[in-house]
């Protein structure tokens, strides 16, 4: 079944290009050649012996991409998942299967050459290109991108030339209202030497739920609330280059963005549901900020290029959650006895701040060994502060009613005060972990014959983790404190060969190790009130000692490929083939009663392929497809408390993702061109992290397609109508496991955007 599903996926666009071919309707359009710098050089895509995908500017503003979802569908064998607490710590990207979170994820997230927690968003606008480097990314990018690395590479300003753009969205979005945004960057030159490039950008997005009173509720009734998760956001980017002379260059760097938000957008029960049911007309509101600076200094030395970044981040959250109905589920109901819907809500506060440096040297030594050695090696520091906060959240009267119906129920005498829960607090916790690591690495490649290439690399890095954790509260029975340190070392290679064939057909193969940093749980309560102590028990836990940590995992990974051009760069044809050996693999079980451990599961494989076609076959004719599997699963279980067991599937991991896309240019009247595109993807069903109690919570596939009709001036106007999420599809991307804790029997779906209809413009100047 699933053998026949991926051949019809692979198939398909062979057919119609075939047709197409022998027809002998090829014309002189080519592919567009995308430069890349995944390997710390610059590199044209089709000669980098990575399994890469790119997507170019050009590419981004047809796809009207304005966040990771937008691309990240068009990207073979990546994974989503929101798998976190709220709305903006959520999004958890893997790549070839490899998944789950820790201190730091599976998967690294750049933007340049700066590492940033994998759950950032940063919008789409002014950015040169984006890149998806999949497999173990440990000897240039470190811990964090075991599975591999998604960066997001900005533009830089250019003392050439002045250049700029105005670009505007207006769309109107099923479920909701109207939708706008706006954004602008330009490219001053300052002197001959000195350059500025500024951009600024703000959106306004309708909400899509509403929020309705409970009927049959004691609480009082209220107005229905429409649109509640309406939200804004806005930022600018500023960068500065300056060439102090033929061999030094200076570019400075600020960047920043705010997001405001009303209300959770999350699902009850099934991702179609816009209504919100609730006893209580608590608002859920949340914003998101940060900004990051940075200077990077390239300096040529006549062997070659030392580049030096230093950067700091600094990240703010604060978001609110109804806990009305998870106090009910769990403390009344989980008692059988009546809930009684008494308002509460429970806040969080995150700050992310890092420190970040890294030095490098990109030598070619030329004619010191007659051009047959290149090597990148470098220093990398970072110390990276993770604070999470959950202020005292109270429930007036919690402890009184309960413990006035428990004793009614079961005819028991607990004395009031102290009460059976002791308190009206239900919860607060102080966590704050820090990460300080240090790095050396190195990449060294030989040039065997002219056509012939091996490398040799590897990464020395020690990691120093410190958790603290403060807790409080009657779900967490009482005041508790954890404090705990860890330090690793490791050793991460690589090893790759490649042979160009032809002009146009590289070969490779490669071996790489990838290795992720373990660390210290929060504090886990071993609470009767919620059923965390049940539930522990049930797992094989007995005391907070059994999930107080855990260890580092490790992968190595093996690849095969194979990127061809055939037509004069008509057509383009990538295909990789890997097989992951996991250890010790970390995975995060969400409790059901709104905790989480981190543990070692066991032994884990993945195994799969991509393939990605890109052809020009006809005069204004542009066709691409990318097709990934991935067959991820545990293949020895060890570890009750991971919640997984030998033969289960890793969670998070669609087994098959798909995009296809079309685009038809032709001329319209002088000077204009029209165009009309679709973009197709199909993203495989896949296994929740969260929530899953007693089995594991299968997240369905879902298809995207978007459409768009437009006419274009080169180099001066871009106007079109677009439609995005045309068949309105409501995919679950996640049963959340909230900021408090799932109602019992009331998962919250994050969903993709209902279907969007609007215009856009761009003026380019």
């Amino acid at each position: 079944m699933v053998h026949n599903r991926i051949m019809s996926y692979v198939q398909l666009p062979w057919l119609f290009l075939s047709g197409l071919l022998v027809a002998g309707q090829l014309q002189a359009q080519v592919i567009e050649e995308i430069i890349v710098t995944a390997t710390k050089r610059e590199t044209a895509l089709q000669d980098t012996a990575i399994s890469i995908s790119a997507l170019s500017e050009f590419q981004l503003q047809r796809l009207g991409a304005e966040g990771i979802f937008d691309y990240g569908v068009k990207i073979p064998n990546l994974g989503f998942s929101n798998e976190a607490d709220g709305r903006f710590n959520a999004s958890s990207p893997a790549i070839r299967g490899v998944a789950g979170g820790g201190v730091v994820g599976a998967t690294g997230f750049y933007i340049d050459d700066i590492p940033v927690p994998e759950y950032m968003n940063p919008r789409v606008a002014d950015i040169s290109r984006v890149e998806v480097l999949r497999g173990p990314q440990g000897t240039l990018y470190g811990a964090r991108s075991m599975g591999g690395t998604v960066r997001v590479i900005t533009k830089q300003a250019n003392p050439g030339e002045f250049d700029g753009y105005l670009h505007a969205t207006v769309s109107d979005v099923k479920e909701g209202d109207v939708n706008y945004a706006v954004d602008s960057g330009a490219n001053i030159p300052l002197a001959d030497n000195m350059a500025l490039r500024a951009m600024g950008y703000y959106a306004a997005n309708s909400g899509v739920f509403d929020r309705m009173h409970l009927s049959n509720s004691s609480r009082p009734a209220f107005a229905d609330r429409t649109n509640v998760d309406d939200d804004s956001y806005y930022g600018t980017s500023l960068a500065l280059t300056w060439q102090v002379n033929d061999a030094l260059t200076i570019r400075p760097r600020f960047m920043y963005q705010r997001t405001e938000s009303d209300n959770l957008p999350l699902a009850d029960l099934e991702p179609g549901n816009f209504t919100v049911i609730r006893a209580n007309d608590i608002k859920e509101p949340g914003d998101e900020e940060w900004w990051l600076g940075s200077v990077t200094i390239n300096l040529d030395t006549g062997i070659g290029e030392i580049v030096s970044t230093t950067a700091k981040y600094d990240r703010k959250v604060e978001e609110f959650e109804d806990q009305t109905g998870t106090l009910d589920g769990l403390v009344f109901a989980g008692s059988g006895l009546a809930q009684p819907n008494i308002p509460s809500f429970l806040s969080e506060l995150e700050e992310d701040t890092s420190f970040i440096h890294e030095t490098r040297l990109n030598a070619d030594f030329g004619d010191l060994f007659s051009d047959r050695i290149a090597a990148t090696v470098g220093v990398f520091y970072e110390d990276r502060e993770h604070i999470r906060e959950y202020p005292p959240s109270f429930a007036p009267g919690i402890n009184e009613v309960f413990t006035s119906a428990l004793n009614a129920a079961a005819g028991l005498e607990i004395p009031f005060p102290p009460g059976a829960l002791g308190t009206d607090q239900v919860f607060s916790t102080y966590d704050d972990v820090d990460t300080e690591e240090i790095a050396l690495f190195g990449e060294v490649t030989f040039k065997l014959t002219d056509r012939l290439r091996f490398t040799a690399g590897a990464r020395w890095s020690d990691v120093d983790v410190k958790s603290t954790s403060v807790s409080d509260g009657f779900v967490n029975s009482g005041p508790s404190m954890v404090d705990a340190t860890q330090s690793e070392s490791s050793v991460n290679p690589k090893f790759l060969l490649e042979a160009d064939m032809t002009d146009d057909i590289l070969v490779y193969a490669s071996a790489a190790k990838g290795f992720r940093i373990g660390g210290n749980n929060f504090n886990v309560p071993f609470s009767p009130v919620i059923g965390c102590l049940a539930e522990l028990e049930t797992l094989g836990a007995t005391s907070r000692e059994d999930v107080d940590s855990f260890n580092s995992d490790s992968i190595w990974s093996y690849e095969l490929g194979t990127k061809t051009a055939w037509f004069d760069n008509r057509l383009t044809l990538n295909v990789a083939g890997f097989f992951i050996d996991w250890s010790d693999i970390i995975q995060t079980n969400r409790l059901a009663c709104g905790f989480q451990v981190v543990a070692n599961a066991g032994e884990a494989e993945s195994k799969g392929f991509e393939i990605e076609l890109e052809a020009a076959p006809a005069e204004g004719l542009y066709l691409s497809a990318g097709f990934g599997y991935t067959d991820a699963e545990i293949t020895a279980g060890d570890n009750p408390i991971s919640g997984l067991a030998k033969g289960d599937r890793v969670n998070q991991v669609p087994e098959v993702t798909f995009n296809a896309t079309a685009e038809y240019t032709f001329p319209l009247f002088t000077n204009w061109e029209g165009y009309v595109r679709g973009d197709f993807s199909h993203y495989g069903d896949s296994l929740s992290a969260n929530n899953n109690a007693t089995m594991p919570r299968v997240r369905p596939s879902f298809e995207i397609l978007n459409l768009r009709l437009g006419m274009f001036q080169a180099g001066n106007w871009d106007l079109s109508l677009f439609v995005k999420n045309a068949t309105n599809e409501h995919a679950n991307l996640s049963d959340n496991r909230s900021i408090a804790a799932e109602k019992p029997g009331r998962p919250r779906i994050v969903t993709n955007r209902p279907r969007s209809i609007g215009l856009e413009v761009r003026k380019d100047f």
